[in-house]
């Protein structure tokens, strides 16, 4: 059995010297990131040097606990990355993107796959093990900032606090709601399988292609939870169709009736919710900024409006004991119905709605903005606010894609390729760098002098073959795919080879040259030279699709990004 060796030391050395540190410092609480998979993985290596994973109290082996999560005896094992999932921001879920989306990062870092490349040379593994060190010192920093939260979850729902984060967020709803039945003296339902039945959900506007400056964003704060209060919508309200109902409120679109004259369970656990939020709130206001009370009243206010606003999202679970489709129905038709009655409003007063998206609209600037969100509270009874400005924010044609410039020079991108995780790092850096242009300086000649340049760059051999990886996660084992896509060929190609590819890892792949199909000549990239690359594609399938996806909206078309010449770029002006 081959064992890593550096400086003289093997990985038992280090292992060893890992368990000693544990059981030296008796932690209570153990924090990682991906730490499920590391347990896993710690404790077949230890199999193989022949090592006791003895990091519990009592001498204790990791186990596999409920939700998969992996448990440690005595003491509280966190991984950070079920938080991150829940996340809709994250496209690629590393740490390091994680860790930016709470406003912290490391200054440099290494690629992952290049680790091997630097563990094989003594001088710059040190470079590696420092970077290691500073990752540790991240998560103790996030950890800082989410471990209050987690406590906070914890005792609001009952759950052990090791559970928090990797339960779905309708296994922590669930666990509040069961504890909150008992102090109401309402009974459980048994959990029942039950059919799906599909509905609509929240209204999305089809945006209005083009850019547009000085736009608000009006937010309806916790929509969904005050229309379930207002309209007394719970599974025990609901009046079925063939029972008479003299005072109902009756939804919008199915004509779904709830009873007025008995608040329902979800109705009487959402108003304790927000109720203790509001208390909370008003105590913070009291407390001194950055004291150990303000830190956790801050927590455990957050904590509780998470979970009012999973409840919406439980309600049409279908594994939910407290399950009735009529109940999630009727809030997203109440929830259209605000968005709709709002944009009419907003209209008749004068204003351009340019995108609604679920629970905000978007709104050309306008001195009647502050008489709207009032509107909206007095008339619609919803908390109402303006989230965010833009001072230029610009539209595709497709729903929620779209890339905005705050006001303090911020730049927020949605849906777009260079928030996604499956394409290659040229094709997002060249449509963050047009997006960047337009918006900040409405020059479309400079935006397409700017792809040609990288066209240009591309074709000639020149852009590192880094940039042009495709990184795709594995969702299921590579032979258990019945479509063999360019990923998975790649990750069969390397298990060949002897390397372990499981759920949930990430394979990168390049695009080789070759007269065989696409997905075919998909190559490890481990495996793949510089040399090999098919550079033409990435410039006609991936440079030119991500630009094109902006640079249309401007009347550019795909054959001026192809032209070596700049003749022609004058008619691309601003205008």
């Amino acid at each position: 059995m081959k064992q890593f060796r550096f400086d003289g030391k093997t990985d038992k050395y280090l292992i060893e010297g890992f368990l000693d540190q544990v059981k030296k410092f008796d932690p209570d609480v153990i924090v990682g990131y991906g730490i499920t998979e590391d347990w896993s993985y710690l404790a077949e290596r230890c199999k193989r040097v022949d090592v006791q994973l003895e990091v519990g109290r009592n001498y204790a082996k990791p186990h596999t606990s409920v939700f998969g999560h992996v448990s440690v005896t005595g003491r509280i094992s966190i991984d950070l990355f079920h938080n991150a999932r829940e996340n809709p921001q994250l496209t690629e879920y590393t740490l390091d993107e994680y860790a930016e989306s709470l406003g912290l990062k490391l200054d440099q870092r290494i690629p992952e796959h290049k680790y091997s490349e630097y563990l094989s040379s003594p001088s710059e593994a040190e470079k590696l093990f420092k970077q290691s060190e500073e990752y540790a010192k991240l998560l103790y920093r996030i950890w800082m900032m989410l471990g209050d939260f987690a406590i906070q979850l914890s005792q609001i729902t009952g759950l052990p606090m090791d559970h928090v984060f990797t339960a779905s967020s309708g296994h922590r709803a669930e666990a509040y709601l069961i504890r909150e039945a008992y102090s109401l003296g309402e009974l459980i339902p048994p959990r029942v399988e039950k059919p799906y039945i599909p509905y609509a959900g929240g209204l999305v506007l089809q945006p209005q292609e083009g850019v547009y400056e000085n736009v608000s964003v009006i937010d309806f704060s916790s929509m969904y939870p005050n229309i379930m209060l207002k309209y007394n919508i719970s599974p025990d309200t609901y009046v079925p169709e063939d029972e008479e109902c003299k005072d109902c409120y009756v939804s919008p679109e199915s004509k779904h009736r709830f009873r007025k004259d008995y608040r329902g369970v979800y109705t009487r656990m959402l108003q304790k919710l927000l109720e203790a939020r509001r208390n909370v709130r008003k105590k913070l206001e009291t407390v001194e900024e950055g004291s150990v009370e303000h830190r956790i009243l801050d927590a455990k206010q957050k904590a509780l409006k998470i979970l009012a606003n999973t409840l919406y999202g439980y309600a049409g679970w279908i594994g939910a004991r407290w399950y009735l489709r009529q109940v999630a129905e009727s809030v997203a038709e109440w929830g259209r119905y605000t968005i709709r009655t709002a944009i009419e409003k907003a209209r008749q007063m004068g204003m351009k709605i340019i995108y609604g998206d679920t629970d905000s609209i978007f709104v050309m600037d306008s001195e009647k903005l502050k008489e709207l969100v009032s509107w909206i509270e007095h008339e619609l009874e919803m908390e109402a606010r303006v989230d965010k400005k833009y001072c230029r924010i610009l539209f595709t044609e497709a729903k929620k894609r779209y890339g905005g410039l705050l006001e303090d020079g911020g730049l927020e991108i949605v849906g777009l390729e260079v928030v996604r995780g499956d394409w290659a790092e040229i094709a997002k850096e060249t449509q963050l760098g047009v997006i960047k242009t337009i918006l900040e300086t409405m020059d479309v000649g400079r935006a397409v002098s700017y792809v040609r340049n990288i066209i240009a760059e591309t074709r000639s051999g020149r852009v590192e073959m880094e940039k042009m990886i495709v990184w795709k996660r594995m969702t299921k084992p590579p032979e258990a795919y019945e479509v063999r896509a360019p990923h998975v060929l790649a990750a069969l190609e390397l298990s060949k080879r002897g390397w372990r590819i499981d759920v949930g890892d990430k394979v990168g792949y390049v695009i080789v040259k070759g007269s065989l199909k696409i997905g075919e000549r998909a190559k490890p990239y481990q495996l793949a030279e510089k040399k090999d690359v098919d550079y033409e594609y990435y410039v006609k399938n991936q440079i030119v699709p991500a630009a094109m996806r902006v640079l249309k909206v401007f009347g550019v078309d795909e054959q001026s990004l192809l032209q070596e010449s700049k003749r022609g770029l004058m008619a691309f002006g601003t205008g």
